[in-house]
């Protein structure tokens, strides 16, 4: 629906994607995100990738957001990947 509606804005999102990932010494991470609210840091955040199997909400807290940000910094779990992330 992206390119139908905001065809110039997802015409810059896939040039910024390609030039991240042409990067090769950069560990690099894009996350999708929902709409965004102002819950709790406490929500637990699901990422994953789009399908039957993803758990996450088409809502996700800022605050909970950052966590998982700062948590995956720490972790590495999706470095070159590239995840929805979601409220639970």
């Amino acid at each position: 629906m992206l390119p139908v509606f905001v065809p110039q804005g997802n015409a810059e999102m896939i040039a910024l994607v390609r030039n991240i990932t042409a990067q090769l010494d950069l560990d690099w991470t894009v996350f999708r995100v929902p709409h965004l609210n102002n819950g709790s840091a406490d929500l637990s955040v699901a990422a994953g990738l789009l399908g039957l199997e993803y758990k996450g909400t088409m809502e996700l807290s800022r605050a909970s957001l950052i966590r998982w940000v700062m948590e995956e910094i720490k972790k590495g779990d999706w470095i070159k990947g590239a995840p929805a992330v979601g409220n639970y």
